[in-house]
This record gives C-alpha cells, structure tokens and sequence, in this order.
C-alpha cells in the first residue's frame, strides 16, 4: 500500500533559515517585504494542493502513462484537470515578475514549492519548470513585440514552453548541430530539423507550446559561435493573440523513463516550422543559458524531490514493519517490534534524513542566488552571478546523482 503523501512543510520553512533567506532578500528593493509570513502559509496552501490533487494521480500518470499517435501526445485526463487547476490558482507563475504578470514572489519562493509538487508528482512537476526558464529567456533577451505576443499566456500557464538543444548527432557538443533556420522576406525563418530529449515538448495539458529552439543561419561561423536562438510555436499565433494554423511542429517519439511515464519526453520534429529569432543573429547559446541554468536547478529540486519523497515512504514502512525485539528486551519479556525501533534502521534512515536536508538547503540557497543574480545591483549583483556559477552545476549532479 502507498504512503499517503504529506509535504514535510516544516523542514522547508526551516530550510529557508538555514540558508539566510529573508537577510539576503531584504538587500533587494522588491522583495524588502518578504519574510516567514509569506512563506508558511504559501507552502501550507502548497501542500494542501499538491496532497489533495496532485498526489492522488501520481499512480494514475506511472500506470496510464503519455501516449503518441500520428505526432501528438495525449496526457491522461487526470493530468489536464489538475494542470487547469494548478494554473488557475496562481502556482504556474507566483514567483515570475509582477512586471509580465507574475505573483512578483522572489525565485526563492519556488524552492519549497518546487519541491512539494515535484515530491507529490515527479512527472506533472516537469511541465511547469521548463515554461518558467523560456519565460526567463524571452523576458531578458526577447524584443518587445515578442514578449507581447508570448509571454501573457506562458504566464498565466496556459501556454507551456521547451528548450531545444540535442540532436541525434550532438548530445553536449552542440557546436554540431544541424538544424538549419532560412530566413524568410518576412523576417522570419524556417526552422528544419530534429531535436531529441525535450521535455514536454508535445501534450495536450495547453493548447500551444512555446519552443526555443537553437539552430543554425546559413553563413554563420562554425562551432557554438554560429548558433542562434528561436522562438517557434506549436501552433501559430495571430497578431490579436488568437491561435492560427499549425507550425509543421510534430513528435517523432516519446522515451519511456523511469518513474516519470506521465512526462513526454520527445525527439522533435521541424519541418519548415516558423521561427522567429531571439536577440542578435550568433548569441543563441548565451541567451539559453538563462534557461539552461535555471532548468539545472530545477533538475536538482527534481533530485530533492526523489529523495524526500523515498524519506517520507522508507520512514513510514519501518514504522509499520514489524519483525524482531527490542535491543535490550530478553525473549522471555519482549513482544515483537517495527523495525523503526532496531539502531540500524535509525541510523540508515538519519543518513538519509541528513542528505536530504542538505540537499534542500543547497537548492534553496542556489534559488536565492538566482534572485540575487537577476534582480541585486552593484557588488550583491555580482556575488549572486558568481555563487551561481559555483552552485548551479553542483546542484544538478550532485543533488540528482544522490537523490536518485
């Protein structure tokens, strides 16, 4: 029998005083308000969501799974019903700027959040993440009449969004890549080629999604100099926002991965798919890794999550789990007990107990720096961008390697 979820919501609130949160937010003009008054009762409506709605379909997403027919994904219901929900109550963009429409939450916020829904529902919890690092490319490096058109409703969570990097050929060594952009008389470009390990990059949970895709412009430099970086919707959208034609933007293939079945990871197909070019022609590589970074981090929360959820399940069975006496109890005087009463069973679940606090604090403190980073000035904007630098690739493989 399942363990019936429950968000370790005091361990979080405590993590962010591990971390200094609230002292280092408050050096931050916008977030000077930000405090634990903020954070118990968000984590706690947190939980209550993430026990209520998305717990419960957790086996429904492992068992049911995404499907693909004829290039499109179909989630289960159950997935499209609590992602409605999860978007209409606010969660998709609470720590996005006020600016574009978000709750105006530091990234911080999303730590503990992050880690309830993820702990919750591995699989759902992916979806949001990726939106949230293709809001942060297009709101930082975008032109005005593209954050016009895309942002509001990558915002608002009715839209979702991907990061295209990989093809078959070139895993990490993107300088290979293949996919070409041919520019159009309209100023946009056909975007043709293939793309694989993207994630959620076809469902139905919204009506588009918003790719970002790194391809290449004839005539430019070889290696990652010559890369450069893409809008390309699923569908197309029209200058009074409506949804137009389709973009010739299929799914060749979902992988099965373990635990997370309910998570479509694609090998994307573009067939002359419009395009629209992200900043200056060559820079792509440097705009994504506004994203690239924040999905590393989001790949530890993914780690934390795993653990913490592991915790919680292994605590309760030696709590259940009866076999053995008592250290100390002759056979004539002692009855049987769990397990939870035997020193070595207490000392494997502190072990793990210490590494998912450590993890958690690591994460927290990497989102803080993130916020640092974005929204500090002067000297304090520089510590965050050098802190992350340090902790960002640390969080990922080493918070996802333990924790799985």
């Amino acid at each position: 029998m399942a363990v019936p979820f429950k968000a370790p919501v005091k361990d979080i609130v405590f993590g962010y005083e591990v971390v200094e949160t609230y002292d280092v937010i408050s050096k931050i003009p916008a977030f000077s308000d930000f405090n634990e008054d903020i954070v118990i009762p968000t984590m706690e409506e947190c939980a209550k969501f993430a026990e209520e709605v998305l717990a419960p379909i957790n086996a429904i997403g492992d068992q049911q799974g995404a499907t693909i027919k004829d290039g499109k994904v179909t989630m289960p219901k159950e997935f499209i019903d609590a992602y409605k929900s999860f978007s209409e109550a606010g969660w998709a963009s609470i720590s996005l700027p006020s600016e574009i429409g978000g709750g105006g939450m530091p990234i911080a916020l999303s730590g503990g959040t992050l880690e309830i829904l993820s702990t919750a529902n591995l699989a759902f919890g992916l979806a949001p993440g990726l939106a949230a690092g293709a809001i942060s490319a297009i709101n930082f490096h975008g032109s005005e009449e593209q954050k016009a058109k895309f942002l509001p409703k990558l915002v608002s969570g009715e839209w979702t969004g991907t990061m295209n990097l990989s093809e078959p050929q070139s895993g990490s060594d993107l300088g290979t890549i293949t996919t070409k952009a041919e520019p159009q008389e309209d100023g946009s470009y056909k975007i043709t080629g293939t793309k694989v390990w993207i994630t959620f990059g076809e469902h139905d949970l919204t009506d588009n999604i918003i790719h970002l895709v790194l391809a290449k412009i004839p005539g430019s430099p070889e290696g990652t100099k010559g890369i450069s970086m893409f809008i390309v919707p699923k569908v197309m959208v029209n200058d009074d926002g409506s949804l137009g034609d389709d973009n010739n933007v299929s799914c060749i293939s979902i992988e099965e991965k373990l635990g997370i079945h309910a998570s479509p990871t694609c090998v994307m197909e573009y067939d002359g798919s419009v395009g629209y070019l992200v900043g200056e022609e060559n820079r792509g590589l440097n705009y994504m890794f506004t994203m690239m970074n924040e999905a590393r981090v989001w790949v530890g929360g993914q780690g934390l999550a795993s653990a913490s959820g592991a915790l919680q399940g292994a605590a309760q069975y030696a709590r259940d789990r009866v076999q053995g006496r008592p250290v100390g109890m002759s056979k004539e005087d002692a009855k049987e007990s769990t397990i939870i009463d035997h020193a070595d069973v207490r000392r494997m679940l502190m072990t793990i107990k210490s590494y998912v606090d450590a993890m958690r604090y690591m994460m927290y403190d990497n989102q803080l720096m993130l916020d640092v980073e974005y929204f500090g000035e002067g000297e304090l904007k520089e510590f965050g961008e050098e802190r992350c630098g340090i902790l960002t690739p640390i969080t990922k493989a080493w918070i996802s390697d333990l924790g799985v």
